[in-house]
């Protein structure tokens, strides 16, 4: 009778063992998609932090941020612009850096090349758009223009 019940218990353990990494699975699963769901969101969210910023350096080209008239606008632009950043950090969108000013081919795409041999061969000479990555994770690629000899 021993044997049936200890039978038993193993069959039992194996069968809640199978049904947690069953479970850890979806639960993983359900993180994954939540995850890219996040990262679409970013995305879209990058669109129009775009927006803001060729809006903000329309305006300074122009001038118009010198107008008394124009400063109360800039102020409410500004101001959406400051709340996209703030869902940014929430989330943990961040811009990506290139700290030594070298292009990285995982996180930007070459938009341009410029002969200059005063300067190192990759070195970015512009940032066409900003890239952004969500946790260490690469949401858009930087497109930049790089000194090619």
């Amino acid at each position: 009778m021993s044997k049936k019940i200890n039978s038993h218990l193993e069959d039992t353990i194996a069968k809640l063992m199978k049904e947690n990494l069953e479970r850890k699975n979806e639960t993983k699963q359900s993180e994954l998609a939540l995850d890219r769901k996040l990262d679409d969101i970013g995305a879209d969210l990058i669109q129009i932090m775009d927006a803001f910023e060729k809006a903000e350096e329309r305006i300074k080209d122009r001038g118009l941020d010198q107008e008394e008239s124009s400063k109360r606008a800039i102020k409410q632009l500004l101001l959406a612009k400051r709340k996209t950043e703030a869902i940014f950090e929430k989330y943990r969108i961040t811009k990506i850096e290139f700290p030594d000013g070298i292009a990285n081919d995982n996180l930007c795409e070459v938009t341009g090349t410029v002969p200059d041999n005063s300067m190192a061969e990759g070195t970015i000479v512009s940032v066409g758009k900003t890239g952004y990555l969500r946790d260490g994770r690469l949401i858009r690629r930087a497109e930049v223009e790089i000194v090619k000899n």
